[in-house]
């Protein structure tokens, strides 16, 4: 009799062993995964002891109420309750905190913050899935003029620009001198160095603390006295350059008058020097009459009361020079 069975080899590509005769091989040749570190300490499989125990290191607390996992071999079942931190806007400001937590993922953002809708966003931005809608054309973007009371008439009458305060509230502070590092809007009582600088919070443009550094000047020479304006000069020990500094235009130098003050027509002030007088604008006064530039005079404004006047250019006016801003 001549066999016919031919010689098989061992394969993991099936897990049936089919009858026959098999080539002299080791286990883990036929499966090379058939090692201790894969296998359950204290597990022996076809002769291999098993020595892996796991690498886990989570506890109760780090998982769900209910839930359950194995961790080196030991049941470990989780005491974190879903929910049990929310994500809103009471955990911070800007940038809002985030609490770690498990979150039971049910909940929209609008739910946990109510101000968290299309009317209070800016059109054209989404912010978690909500696109907004708001227009800054209906915003008010002049600011208040600071009046409360019509004299003589107070309480002011009904109607009134005392009565209404229409416009955007000033900071607090208005103005911040710097260095301040106190905050407390000013650096002559509590041993600062001012750097020659103030910042109107309002409108961001730096003025120099010093309202008076040139005195009474034509409209020329003080475009030319702004322009040249440095680091050094002025009490400035702030960096800046010439060039860096300019003779405001009327609306920039308006932009300090607050009309509940006279005599300086300041709500604040952190400036020395100012003078009760007018004051040049870089800009030159229109001729309402020619519908042309009137060359010879320019637009002035009293720090005093806040009125706006014009000066034939050849004249000398008083110089407060900005930057800015930025």
């Amino acid at each position: 009799v001549t066999g016919s069975m031919a010689t098989q080899t061992l394969s993991d590509a099936n897990a049936t062993v089919n009858a026959g005769y098999y080539a002299a091989t080791t286990l883990n040749a036929v499966d090379t995964d058939l090692v201790s570190t894969n296998i359950k300490s204290s597990v022996d499989i076809f002769g291999t002891v098993g020595t892996f125990t796991s690498d886990g290191d989570a506890v109760a607390g780090d998982m769900r109420t209910g839930k359950k996992a194995y961790v080196n071999g030991a049941l470990v079942t989780g005491t974190v309750a879903a929910g049990a931190a929310n994500v809103d806007g009471a955990n911070g400001v800007n940038p809002v905190a985030i609490p770690a937590g498990i979150y039971a993922g049910t909940e929209t953002a609008t739910a946990n913050d109510a101000d968290l809708t299309a009317a209070n966003i800016k059109s054209g931005v989404n912010i978690f899935g909500v696109a907004g809608t708001a227009s800054l054309t209906s915003q008010s973007v002049v600011p208040i003029t600071g009046q409360t009371s019509t004299v003589p008439l107070d309480p002011a009458p009904e109607g009134s620009d005392g009565n209404l305060h229409k416009g955007v509230a000033y900071p607090n502070p208005r103005f911040t001198a710097h260095t301040d590092n106190n905050g407390d809007g000013d650096c002559v009582d509590d041993g600062e160095t001012c750097n020659g600088t103030v910042t109107d919070n309002l409108t961001g443009l730096i003025w120099l603390k010093n309202a008076n550094c040139f005195g009474s000047r034509s409209w020329a020479n003080a475009l030319t006295d702004c322009g040249g304006l440095a680091n050094g000069s002025c009490g400035l020990t702030d960096g800046s350059t010439a060039g860096n500094w300019r003779l405001p235009n009327i609306k920039e130098l308006q932009s300090l008058i607050d009309f509940a003050y006279s005599g300086p027509a300041l709500s604040a002030n952190p400036f020395t020097s100012v003078e009760l007088n007018n004051y040049w604008t870089s800009t030159t006064l229109a001729n309402s009459n020619t519908i042309s530039t009137n060359t010879r005079s320019a637009v002035v404004i009293s720090l005093s009361s806040g009125a706006v006047s014009s000066a034939t250019k050849t004249l000398t006016r008083y110089v407060w020079p900005v930057r800015g801003p930025q």
